[in-house]
């Protein structure tokens, strides 16, 4: 008896401990499911916020606010008329520096202010400014800004233009961004920016755009310093023209918005059909992320809004640093360009919330690439010479240096990275001090989530291509390590 007992003792005893193990082994099971239901629970809220934050219009309060001297926009401005606290044929400015613009020839009984637009009917209409047009010109930095929608163009037959100033001041002299049409061709087109002194002029080529249900927004930015003319669509630069060598001397008078006004004689002037929306004008030169931003808080708050993706878990971390947007039918998105994917989201641009800029992407083969250049730049590879470099030849050159309007040349110093679409990077600046010997991806002046190519990656980019054109040899043309 007393053998079994204790046989019997010692089999309750192993069964205890096992069983004790057993409760641990569930507790720790337990705590494991509560931590990761935690955690779902967290990134559930924090993917339910950015939601909302997307569902939410961008405030009027995000636009770039140092130096703006003009500033309409109509969502307030109808607002306002609707308090009574404006007159319909006020457009109030702002920017509190008292430059309201005054409607003119507006039919105030044909519903000329609706919600988020003032209509142009295309007859007469325009806005005249309280801004006079000569307190900035030739001899200052300035930026015109207007997003607004043409509903249709004229063309009178003048096989020279038949144009309109969107938004500018001429008499002969003046500056603008302005639509033109030639012959008698009505179903386009073209959107150009320049300015006439007394000596000549500079005009970009012009844009051609043939989509009326388009809402377009129009930058100008005029660089004294650096005598050029940049035209900006959609917050991506189109041209760089290199700017006047005289003075605008003409009395040009108050800028104006729809104006008939033309800068050569031989143009027949117009009045526009369209809906404006806002228009912003600046006493300095705005960057090329100053410029997108504008754009994309315009196109929140008025347009078709782009699509911003929620980042997947495995890239919560970069979501301080990146914006990840959806949106393949963007204007410059190149039309041969394929998404990106994370997980299941698809992506065309990044925006890199260091200096505002936004970059175009596409899936090749099975990797995701930059489809434009990378236009970062720091105070550290600024300061730092290009080596070697010859000064009677390259003045000011930096190991990131914006590229001259020249091929193989440099400008004097850096000044925008997209001015003219290309920072030039050195090595060691484009490693950002990295020496890469590690073997570890890399991401040097990259955005982040995003590294520098490695020679494997090279090769399965030139394999993709080389696939894509239809041959069949090229493993052996493109091989690793060669």
């Amino acid at each position: 008896m007393n053998r079994g007992v204790i046989l019997n003792n010692r089999g309750f005893a192993i069964t205890g401990i096992v069983y004790t193990l057993l409760l641990l082994f569930l507790a720790l099971i337990m705590g494991m499911l509560l931590v990761l239901g935690a955690r779902k629970t967290v990134l559930d809220s924090y993917r339910n916020q950015i939601r909302e934050d997307l569902d939410r219009p961008p405030s009027h309060e995000n636009y770039v606010q140092e130096n703006l001297i003009l500033w309409y926009d109509a969502i307030i401005n109808y607002d306002q008329i609707n308090q009574g606290l404006v007159m319909e044929n006020t457009l109030i400015d702002l920017s509190y520096n008292n430059n309201d613009g005054e409607l003119m020839n507006f039919d105030f009984l044909s519903n000329v202010w609706q919600e988020d637009r003032l209509v142009f009917a295309g007859d007469d209409e325009y806005v005249l400014t309280d801004l006079d047009a000569n307190s900035f010109s030739s001899d200052s930095d300035f930026t015109l800004e207007i997003y607004f929608q043409l509903h249709g163009v004229s063309a009178d037959g003048n096989p020279e233009a038949n144009t309109s100033t969107l938004l500018g001041a001429y008499d002969g002299q003046g500056y603008g961004i302005s639509w033109a049409t030639y012959g008698s061709d009505d179903t386009k087109y073209d959107l150009f920016a320049g300015m006439r002194d007394n000596a000549n002029s500079s005009f970009n080529d012009g844009y051609e755009i043939s989509d009326f249900t388009e809402r377009i927004h129009l930058t100008m930015v005029y660089s004294n310093t650096y005598n050029e003319i940049k035209l900006y669509i959609n917050g991506r630069l189109k041209e760089t023209i290199n700017a006047l060598s005289g003075d605008v001397t003409a009395t040009l008078g108050d800028l104006g918005i729809g104006l008939n006004q033309v800068f050569d004689s031989n143009f027949s002037g117009l009045y526009s059909e369209m809906d404006l929306h806002s228009v912003k004008v600046y006493d300095r030169g705005l960057s090329a992320g100053e410029v997108m931003r504008n754009y994309l808080v315009d196109n929140g708050r008025y347009g078709k809004r782009v699509e911003e993706v929620v980042v997947p878990e495995a890239s919560l971390p970069d979501n301080e640093h990146i914006t990840y947007i959806n949106n393949p039918t963007e204007p410059d998105y190149p039309a041969n360009a394929t998404p990106c994917l994370i997980n299941t989201l698809e992506f065309t641009h990044i925006l890199d919330k260091r200096d505002d800029t936004t970059y175009a992407v596409t899936k090749i083969g099975d990797q995701c690439w930059f489809a434009e250049n990378l236009a970062y730049t720091t105070a550290t590879c600024l300061a730092e010479a290009w080596d070697p470099y010859d000064e009677t030849t390259n003045p000011y050159p930096s190991a990131c240096d914006t590229h001259g309007p020249n091929e193989g040349s440099f400008q004097g110093s850096y000044h925008d990275g997209l001015s003219t679409g290309m920072v030039l990077y050195q090595w060691g600046a484009a490693m950002d001090g990295n020496d890469g010997l590690s073997g570890d991806p890399v991401q040097g002046l990259c955005p982040a989530g995003w590294y520098i190519p490695t020679d494997d990656e090279w090769t399965d980019l030139e394999r993709a291509v080389c696939n894509h054109a239809g041959n069949s040899n090229c493993e052996t043309v493109f091989p690793y390590g060669g």
